[in-house]
């Protein structure tokens, strides 16, 4: 995947919870929230079970592959644990036409557990974010490096005037869609967007801040918020200079089957 985003991997810790997204997070580190959350927000529905399978493509990677969800499926959630009973943590969002994913450089002699989760939900319009031209590519990237206060870019709920709110699932669930997608440049900051909506779903597990960048062929989930919010931060980096977000109020579908499979010895030496 490439393309602007916040991030692209480092891991990021909010509270108890881990959220490993792309490198560029570790300087968005309050924008991505809340995996956990997830891991318990599941919707009964009549959407068709995914079937997952899994196997080891060396002693340390395994490959997990699954069957599409049916419906109007928003991508999906990847959990594991190491106990077939265990805390499981989402640890990847992927986009809805991708249905394998390889996770890797695991831990040795160890078991995983994994279950694919459909998500669908309700998204906003696209917003095309863009820089400002006027810095060169060095200054730019000079300037991102040095680091910023990201205070006012950790997620929130403002104050608004009511709206109505309807569910995700159902007759209306078209009017639970968020609205009002607005993106406002912070210039104390080299990169960054604060993102504001109107939520009018009375049943989110959350929101999905959703980019696509030139080059990518679909949307990406790159922060995962709790329900209710409706403004949070965004940032571009170096060296791209737009692209485009939308917001999905979401909910989970049925899990899938549960795989495990075991690690054997590191081959590295």
């Amino acid at each position: 995947m490439s393309g602007a985003r916040v991030s692209r991997a480092p891991d990021f810790y909010w509270g108890s919870f881990k959220l490993s997204l792309a490198r560029y997070h570790l300087k968005l580190a309050g924008l991505c929230i809340l995996l956990g959350l997830s891991a318990c927000s599941q919707k009964p529905g009549n959407q068709g079970a995914v079937h997952l399978t899994s196997k080891l493509t060396s002693p340390i990677d395994i490959l997990l592959e699954w069957t599409p969800a049916s419906g109007d499926v928003a991508g999906y959630a990847l959990d594991y644990a190491t106990e077939p009973n265990g805390a499981y943590v989402t640890f990847q969002y992927l986009p809805a036409d991708q249905t394998h994913f390889t996770h890797p450089r695991l831990m040795s002699q160890t078991s995983f557990y994994y279950r694919v989760r459909p998500i669908y939900g309700q998204v906003t319009g696209p917003l095309e974010l863009r820089l400002s031209p006027q810095l060169s590519d060095a200054a730019y990237k000079a300037a991102f490096d040095k680091g910023e206060d990201y205070r006012w870019a950790v997620p929130r709920i403002e104050p608004r005037a009511p709206a109505a709110l309807f569910p995700l699932t159902g007759k209306d669930a078209d009017k639970a869609k968020p609205s009002d997608l607005n993106g406002t440049y912070m210039p104390v900051s080299v990169s960054g967007f604060q993102l504001s909506w109107t939520d009018h779903s009375s049943d989110e597990a959350g929101f999905l801040v959703e980019a696509k960048s030139d080059g990518d062929k679909s949307f990406v989930a790159q922060s995962v918020l709790p329900p209710n919010t409706n403004t949070t931060g965004f940032a571009l980096g170096p060296p791209h200079r737009k692209t485009t977000v939308r917001v999905r109020a979401y909910y989970l579908g049925p899990a899938s089957n549960l795989e495990s499979k075991t690690t054997g010895d590191d081959p590295s030496p």
